[in-house]
């Protein structure tokens, strides 16, 4: 009876499933970078039947557990590399593999253009850059203008449908557009469009671009140069230095830019307002801005090894000169009567003290953990002196005078992990930010009310996502969570009924699946919208005797839900996006209380507004030519209720985008964008005229790129826009003019020029973003 005991316990702990092994290794291309979103799957011999498989993380790494690594066939490909074969060893640590470029893709790249330049892979479209004419367009900036889906305005980008991005370079955010100009676009290998990121990301995140560059020796000392002159009405300077000192594992750099801007803009603006009387305003404006700024950077970067790394950034941003003038002609009517003519002169001075930021960071790998940590200090102060003078044709003149005196300060810290689980990726970690804003808003005389403000918001975030490769295709879910404690204070007391918590949970979902060429894309995310500082004051501006503007510290945050599919197939993409905007933030007005004939304009939380998004674009290659072809069309559905009756605006808005860059011989290139927006409705504005724009680009270089100058005309039309709002009492019909017509030419010069190592990514950024 005891031997039959024993049997049966031998039996039952043979019957035990043995402990899975984990299987890791890091992948890199012939140049050694690391190579992301490649397909690793495990197969059985001897009939090469799927176990589990996975992707490679954005260092190349993967893992993936396997009961057994007897009698298995490792597989790893990607597109443009030859796959690779790995029959595993008795032990699971596969050491740092090498995938070398497919030789008969490689010549379709150079020779013929066919492989495709966009293709989904992970959470993102992925468009090649190296080896393609857009390696020759230009800077960074260049190249983002030609990527399916982002359009770009002044300095601005935009994604279609989504607004405005989040840009990394190799992992770190961008926190000045002059990067992108720093960068060279022959330094560039891919650009990753996250149409829906997930919960890794802050929740007021809605797309993100990705920038990753080649490897570059660069040892020793490198300097970069710019200068750019152009000419708008009047000229403007940009100048800038980049220098880096590289030796082993240590960085040193340092930049400083110089800017001189001038900007003008002529209105015309009809304004009616109904509160008993019909009160109608004809005012014709001309705004200029001036400024001039500094902007200042070094810091230093340390590997201690392939897997650690560490570093520190400080950077200052300083305005000696800043200034807006603004000159106003207004007739105006009650119930059609003459009333009144004013003119006015209003001047802003601004005093921008230095704004500091000081970044440090640790990015380590630990066996199969990875590590990411940041932590910010931010401050910035600012000071502001309006004075307007009006001039009356029959009543009194008015002087209104105002300062305004702003001081923000801001502490973040953040942590990311990302480790290996059931043959997946699990990401986790979390995100801490105090802010701080002394806002003293003071009147000079009666017009305008003085208030001091104070406002404290403490953010807490943590967050998980999962990955996992399945037989067809990639699951990625995640859930984010965020407590937001706002604490307002008016003149030294407590407003209990504008200070709260907000607690909210934040999930995304995405499937990716490919057959054949088709790659197909579903995701789900749930983001936030948040006020900035300046919209939740209670500081009054005076535009003229009969409106004012302000802000609203009852504003809640708008939470955004977003349904997208998106697809792409060789050279052509796709999307289609539907957003449901809960308690969306529009531009709104009052009648002020002791005096229903002024208007007090602010914002307000609507209900909800549903909007749909959708686009198509083809991205071909033609010998030497490259155009980058999208049309989009984007409808809401609202219908407002005013004093004057309901209002639908659910028009749908088209837009056409078409780039074109053309690679001649001896390093010339030429660049044709032309871009059409169509009438339509944005929240309550109604765009009521056709916009179209033209922009050239004439660039040559020598010496390898070393040396290169480059000829451009932007808005060569010179468009004007006419927008019409319409609010509980108020309608404006808008038609503005600005310089944007411009010419610019610039001269750079480079020299060992390497883009530093620092991979700090900054914490509290969308805070700072709100200052």
């Amino acid at each position: 009876m005891k031997h039959v005991h024993i049997l049966s316990l031998l039996c039952a702990a043979l019957s035990l499933p043995l402990p899975a092994q984990t299987i890791t290794g890091r992948l890199v291309d012939e140049r050694h970078n690391p190579l992301p979103y490649a397909n690793v799957a495990l197969l059985s011999l001897p009939d090469s039947t799927f176990v589990t498989g996975t992707v490679s993380r954005s260092d190349g790494g993967f893992s993936l557990a396997a009961d057994t690594l007897r009698g298995s066939l490792l597989r790893i490909s990607s597109v443009g590399y030859t796959t690779l074969y790995r029959r595993l060893p008795s032990y699971s640590d596969l050491g740092v593999l090498m995938l070398v470029h497919d030789a008969r893709l490689l010549d379709e790249v150079v020779v013929m253009s066919r492989l495709p330049k966009t293709r989904i892979q992970g959470d993102a479209f992925v468009t090649t850059v190296e080896g393609t004419l857009l390696a020759e367009a230009g800077s960074a900036g260049d190249v983002l203008e030609h990527i399916p889906a982002v359009t770009r305005k002044d300095e601005n980008f935009e994604v279609f449908g989504k607004g405005t991005p989040t840009i990394y370079i190799n992992g770190r955010q961008v926190r000045d557009v002059d990067e992108l100009e720093q960068l060279n676009s022959s330094d560039i290998r891919r650009v990753e469009l996250v149409t829906n990121p997930g919960a890794r990301y802050d929740a007021s995140v809605k797309s993100v671009i990705r920038i990753r560059t080649r490897r570059q020796k660069g040892d020793g000392f490198g300097f970069d140069l710019r200068s750019t002159y152009t000419y708008a009405d009047r000229s403007q300077w940009h100048e800038q230095a980049n220098l880096n000192y590289r030796h082993d594992g240590l960085d040193v750099f340092g930049k400083l830019t110089f800017r001189d801007t001038y900007h003008v803009q002529e209105s015309r603006i009809a304004q009616t307002t109904h509160s008993g009387s019909v009160w109608q305003q004809v005012n014709d404006m001309t705004i200029t801005n001036r400024n001039k700024r500094i902007d200042a950077e070094t810091g230093l970067n340390y590997v201690f090894s392939e897997d650690h790394s560490a570093g520190a950034r400080y950077s200052m941003q300083a305005t000696p000169h800043a200034w807006t003038h603004a000159q106003t002609g207004s007739d105006v009517w009650e119930n059609d009567a003459f009333y009144d003519r004013w003119k006015s002169q209003m001047r802003n001075e601004r005093d921008y003290r230095p704004a500091h930021r000081l970044n440090v960071y640790y990015s380590g790998r630990f066996g199969n953990l990875s590590v990411d940590w940041d932590a910010d200090y931010y401050t910035n102060r600012n000071d502001s002196h309006s004075t307007t003078h009006e001039d009356s044709q029959a009543q009194d003149d008015r002087d209104v005078n105002s300062a305004n005196h702003v001081d923000n300060r801001l502490w973040a810290t953040k942590l990311a992990l990302s480790h290996p689980l059931a043959g997946g990726t699990l990401a986790f970690g979390g995100e801490y930010a105090y802010t701080r804003r002394h806002d003293d808003y003071l009147s000079e005389n009666e017009v305008l009310p003085t208030s001091r403000s104070r406002i404290r918001e403490q953010n807490v975030a943590a967050y998980v996502e999962y990955s996992h490769a399945l037989p067809l295709g990639m699951l990625t879910a995640g859930l984010r969570f965020e407590h937001v404690g706002f604490d307002y204070f008016q003149n030294g007391r407590r407003m209990d009924d504008q200070c709260r918590n907000y607690d909210d949970w934040f999930p995304n979902v995405s499937y990716s699946l490919a057959l054949g060429d088709l790659q197909l894309q579903a995701s789900y995310t749930a983001k936030t919208e948040r006020p900035d500082y300046q919209s939740l004051s209670n500081n009054v501006g005076y535009i003229n005797r009969f409106t004012y503007q302000t802000g609203n510290p009852a504003l809640k945050p708008a939470v955004v839900h977003d349904v997208s599919l998106t697809a792409a197939w060789k050279f052509f993409t796709a999307m289609v996006s539907y957003q449901r905007r809960r308690d969306d933030i529009l531009y709104w007005s009052e009648p002020l209380a002791d005096n229903s004939a002024v208007t007090m304009v602010r914002n307000k939380n609507i209900a909800v507004l549903p909007v749909l998004a959708a686009y198509i674009g083809a991205t071909p290659v033609v010998g030497w030519w490259n155009p980058n072809i999208m049309v989009g069309v984007r409808r809401q559905w609202l219908t407002l209720d005013t004093s004057t009756g309901r209002c639908a605006m659910d028009k749908l808005m088209p837009t056409v985008q078409w780039g074109n860059v053309f690679a001649f011989p001896r390093k010339w290139r030429l660049g044709i964008d032309l871009s059409f927006r169509g009438k339509g409705y944005y929240q309550n504005v109604h765009a009521g005229r056709n916009v179209y724009g033209i922009d050239l680009m004439l660039r040559k270089s020598w010496m390898g790129d070393a040396l290169s100058v480059e000829l451009r005309g932007r808005d060569l039309l010179r468009s004007e826009e006419k927008s019409v709002v319409r609010a509980d009492r108020l309608f404006v019909d808008q038609l503005n003019r600005i310089n944007s017509r411009q010419c610019t030419v610039t001269l750079r010069y480079k020299f060992n020029a390497a883009k530093n190592k620092y991979k700090g990514k900054g914490a509290g950024n969308s805070e700072i973003e709100r200052m």
